[in-house]
């Protein structure tokens, strides 16, 4: 039956512009459902993908190169504006900490909007601290590129290593 309704709401749903659609186009099984229960794309799924990688890798050029020129980058208390001001924040980050894993739990697209839901390991060179963390990042897309990335974190645990 499910199958049955998503065909209706599928029809209807072509006849919306706003999709970039016209009435009768030819549009594949996988394109509706990502359209009518918002899962991501496969462009957006590498492009979050990549900037996991970017963290894991502490590569501040590759996550960089996610972001228009003008884009804005805030965590909490903290907001960086532009491609300049992004790198010096990221790569004082990765200047910092080490052991960073990142687990994806979700991602949902509607539009040009994403939600990414990830679980945040990392440890802090200086102390051995360890912190468990999980983010809710919102991010506005222009074309395939980040115009803005809100994120918003919960500490769920820290704790410092036992050293040797």
């Amino acid at each position: 039956m499910l199958l049955a309704e998503i065909s209706v709401l599928a029809k209807s749903v072509v006849t919306d512009k706003s999709f970039g659609f016209s009435k009768g186009s030819a549009v594949d099984r996988s394109t509706w459902l990502s359209i009518l229960i918002m899962m991501p794309t496969k462009e957006v799924q590498a492009l979050v993908q990549k900037a996991r990688h970017a963290w894991l890798t502490r590569n501040a050029d590759e996550f960089v190169n996610l972001f228009t020129d003008s884009s804005d980058f805030i965590t909490p208390g903290f907001r960086c504006v532009g491609p300049t001001k992004i790198r010096h924040a990221f790569t004082d980050y990765a200047a910092s900490f080490d052991e960073v894993q990142i687990d994806i739990r979700s991602i949902i697209q509607e539009g040009n909007r994403i939600v990414i839901e990830w679980d945040w390991h990392d440890r802090e060179k200086a102390t051995g601290k360890r912190t468990h963390a999980e983010d809710a990042i919102a991010i506005e897309l222009e074309g395939m590129k980040i115009r803005r990335w809100r994120e918003y974190i919960d500490v769920i645990k820290s704790h410092e290593s036992k050293r040797s």
